[in-house]
């Protein structure tokens, strides 16, 4: 693995933390991996998108899931069976090592496969961000086409064009993705 890769643990049971950490630093050889003990802890690291994977029990994940379903393609829920939730990779940690060792080498594969399709990604425009800094302030469409001189049509357009780059539908999703990258602060609203 990269040694540039960096993965943020979050988990509320330290020496499965530091167990997973160990597996990681001496399987994969990375640069690093930050201990978290809750996801509040992790929101106030500068540059998440610096986290190659992120990797939190199940009940931080259900506690934070609006923030792990947005790193849904780079989040490990560990699990102490062999349950399934589509939206995140999963890890069986009552599994034997060779069999975790296995399954995070898949997830590492898929996470970068994912990250090169990210870095494809087309970024969004100026205008859409305008837009989307006036959808996160609760804005109807007909005020966001009033207040940025544009027609509806192209409101509905811009609308359109962010969730399809972002895959985000709802204003709260939408509302998170803007604050968790730089676009608004807690203050504006």
């Amino acid at each position: 693995m990269n040694k540039e890769k960096k993965i943020a643990i979050v988990i509320n049971v330290p020496i499965i933390g530091y167990a997973i950490k160990h597996l990681l630093d001496e399987y994969y050889d990375l640069s690093h991996a930050d201990m978290f003990s809750t996801v509040e802890e992790l929101k106030n690291v500068q540059n998440l998108d610096s986290y190659f994977m992120f990797i939190s029990d199940s009940e931080s994940v259900i506690m934070n899931y609006e923030f792990f379903l947005l790193r849904k393609q780079k989040t490990v829920l560990l699990n102490k069976s062999e349950g399934k939730h589509n939206q995140f990779f999963h890890l069986n940690i009552n599994d034997n090592t060779d069999n975790i060792i296995d399954s995070f080498q898949t997830i590492i594969s898929h996470i970068n496969s994912n990250s090169v399709k990210d870095n494809n990604k087309e970024p969004l425009s100026t205008r859409e961000v305008d837009v989307l800094k006036l959808i996160t302030k609760g804005r109807i469409n007909k005020e966001i086409a009033d207040e940025l001189y544009i027609s509806l049509n192209t409101v509905l357009t811009h609308r359109k064009n962010i969730t399809a780059k972002l895959g985000i539908k709802t204003v709260s999703g939408l509302t998170f993705y803007a604050m968790m990258n730089g676009y608004i602060e807690d203050d504006d609203f």
